[in-house]
């Protein structure tokens, strides 16, 4: 219900300084995946590829402004790249 916080799990790193840390996440939500439940990791890769989360120029109604500019900075993967990662190509 909306009286409860709906979180599942939460994915923390750490860095030597913010670059570091923003690549160490990077990497670990490209080796996530999650079955059944709907997650935000569509939303939050791309975001932290956006070249204003790497500036420090967000802030809590950021999403609410640029949420368009953020999804387009994602590229999707080829065909033939996904048809390789499933094993069918």
């Amino acid at each position: 219900t909306s009286y409860y916080d709906p979180m599942i799990a939460k994915l923390t790193v750490h860095g030597a300084d913010r670059d570091e840390a923003i690549g160490t996440m990077r990497a670990a939500l490209d080796r996530t995946s999650v079955a059944g439940p709907a997650t935000n990791i569509a939303l939050l890769r791309p975001l932290l590829r956006h070249e204003d989360y790497h500036a420090g120029r967000i802030d809590t109604a950021y999403l609410d402004r640029q949420l368009d500019t953020v999804l387009n900075t994602f590229a999707a993967p080829s065909l033939a790249a996904l048809a390789a990662a499933w094993g069918i190509w």
